[in-house]
């Protein structure tokens, strides 16, 4: 069990010398050096919020004060004039007396534009985590969303009204940061540091591996040395540019953590225990909207309860029949309530995926429930890395289901739903493309060919810091943008090209181009520009053939032009 230790025992010595002051949180708020001010976006037609202030005990706003006094000083509130206005309520801190500001901005959010959240799910980050990861580091931001400004033209938005207990005067008040409770600060937040993040991963290209939930960071490595290198230069790093990390909270060179309400260890995560006991304490509830907090709650960790779907089913019918009126508490519901909280206390350690291992699911049904059990071999045994439950369809499945189903996904993980990779039959054109990167006498050169049976239709050289990778989507857009409106068949030696084209591509773009780690995706807009390319042609097939194999055919033709253009290529 892990338990909260002192701060000298939290950051080890070794760390603690070599890491810049700037790093810790201290009472003066910093700003990433990095970070362009925030525009906000509003939806077509939305008018002015204007809701009236609730009313606030003097005791409290005699507590606010001294807060929002230090947020103007630092320049993180400013006064202003602005046709918004939302209300502040103050919450006070567990354990003090001190006070908490929250700003209501439920009527902000509906007005704002919705930006698609890029946050990786906590179950697919983990799985980035190897069982050689053996020493862990959790960093957690102080003040994280304070980091990024906002647009002047966007702090109006944000507005609230405020009155000095001291003097009695009323003001209108804004933030000129990213403000708490806003949407779509998270994703906003989140982004931010991830572009900055990566410059440090290029630094930093060694045995461990670094994961990032919003503010929350996690590194992990093989050897304790390593792991505290890694910590070190992750701290300068954020010190450096303009971030705050909150020093009671870190927990540095362990073997086990606490990261996302999970404990994890070497090959391990289980539920944290101070989230078991958080949900073992709820009441039974007496509304729907309190049963569906709890539901909320425990669902979260359906993952570490076998059979979770039935112990939930009498609560999830009870919420159905209630109808957001009244909650019928049948002895049925309270036995299901009691044997989650019970299967919850029991929640075993489970084993963190390997994607590069077979996985076996053992399943059966019960009461119309799919329960199974998602397993990995570790030497002689099968560990759980999950459980899983999902109510089966009442429904007879209609006989053509399979097309359907096979259609469904080809339009979800298709970049065009009539792709093909086999060759059409007659087309208008027969192109051949090249994108190529490579070094000669000491300068990297780079360049591309659109090409036929006989003859260059388009060559052209990049700049010298495109890579081959990239080299071989821009041939492939410029293509399929010859061809619009004509039926083509495109033949290409680059595995990546045609892998993005045929299936990367528009996963990618579902998952908020990030990849199955949960890291931004490479070459961003070049894959979204050939996801709209692709679809120019009036029919297209990509094909993939092996590089640098001589024959008689069509294709054997087309790379020795392409040999021809390197060299062409090289000279300029």
């Amino acid at each position: 069990m892990l338990q909260n230790s002192s701060k000298e025992e939290q950051i080890p010595e070794v760390v603690d010398n070599a890491v810049t002051p700037l790093a810790w949180a201290s009472e003066v708020p910093r700003r990433s050096k990095l970070a362009e001010p925030v525009k906000v976006t509003l939806k077509p037609g939305a008018k002015p919020v204007r809701q009236k202030q609730y009313p606030i005990k003097w005791e409290a706003r005699k507590g606010l004060e001294e807060l929002i006094t230090k947020f103007l000083e630092y320049g993180l509130l400013v006064e202003c004039e602005s046709e918004y206005s939302t209300p502040i309520l103050p919450v006070r801190k567990s354990g003090g007396k001190e006070y908490r500001l929250v700003q209501d901005l439920r009527a902000v959010n509906q007005i704002v534009q919705d930006i698609h959240p890029v946050v990786a799910k906590p179950y697919t980050l983990l799985t980035s985590l190897k069982e050689e990861h053996k020493w862990f580091t959790v960093l957690d931001l102080k003040d994280a969303f304070f980091c990024i400004p906002l647009d002047t033209e966007s702090q109006s938005i944000f507005a609230f009204e405020w009155e000095s207990p001291a003097t009695g005067r009323k003001m209108q008040l804004t933030w000129t940061v990213l403000p708490q409770g806003f949407k779509n600060s998270p994703t906003l937040f989140g982004n931010q540091l991830a572009k900055e993040l990566e410059m440090w991963k290029k630094q930093n290209q060694g045995e461990g591996i670094l994961l990032q939930y919003v503010d929350d960071i996690l590194t992990a490595a093989g050897s304790k040395e390593t792991c505290f290198e890694m910590t070190i230069s992750l701290l300068n790093f954020l010190g450096q540019g303009g971030y705050r990390v909150s020093r009671n909270k870190a927990q540095i060179g362990k073997e086990a953590v606490i990261y996302l309400g999970f404990e994890i260890s070497q090959g391990q995560r289980q539920l944290g225990n101070e989230r078991k006991e958080a949900i073992c304490q709820i009441p039974e509830p007496n509304s729907p909207k309190e049963l569906r907090a709890f539901l909320g709650m425990v669902g979260w960790c359906r993952l570490w309860i076998l059979n979770y779907g039935l112990y939930a089913k009498p609560l999830y019918e009870a919420l159905k029949e209630s109808k957001d009126q009244y909650l019928t508490w049948t002895p049925e519901c309270h036995k299901s309530f009691k044997e989650l909280k019970k299967a919850l206390t029991m929640a075993p350690a489970l084993g963190l995926p390997d994607l590069t291992k077979p996985v076996e699911l053992f399943l059966h049904e019960r009461q119309h429930l799919a329960l199974g059990v998602l397993a990995q071999r570790l030497g002689s045994w099968k560990q759980p890395v999950g459980y899983f439950s999902k109510q089966l369809d009442t429904k007879i499945l209609p006989r053509n289901w399979n097309m359907i189903a096979c259609s469904t996904i080809e339009q979800v993980y298709s970049s065009r739903l009539d792709l093909k990779d086999e060759p059409l039959k007659d087309p208008d054109l027969e192109l051949f493309t090249d994108g190529s990167s490579f070094v000669q006498e000491g300068r990297r050169m780079a360049g591309y060919a659109v090409v036929t049976t006989d003859e260059i239709l388009e060559s052209g050289t990049l700049p010298a810091n495109t890579s081959a990778q990239k080299a071989e989507l821009v041939v492939l857009k410029q293509a399929l943008r010859m061809a619009e409106g004509k039926r083509v068949n495109i033949q290409m030696d680059s595995k990546y090209a045609f892998g993005v084209i045929h299936a990367h591509g528009a996963i990618w773009k579902e998952r908020g181009l990030l990849s199955a780690q949960g890291s931004p995706t490479r070459h961003k807009e070049e894959v979204l520009q050939l996801l709209q390319d692709v679809q120019k042609p009036k029919e297209v097939a990509v094909m993939h053939c092996k590089a640098h194999q001589f024959g008689q055919t069509a294709i054997d033709w087309q790379i020795k032009l392409q040999r021809r253009l390197q060299d062409k290529v090289s000279l300029h």
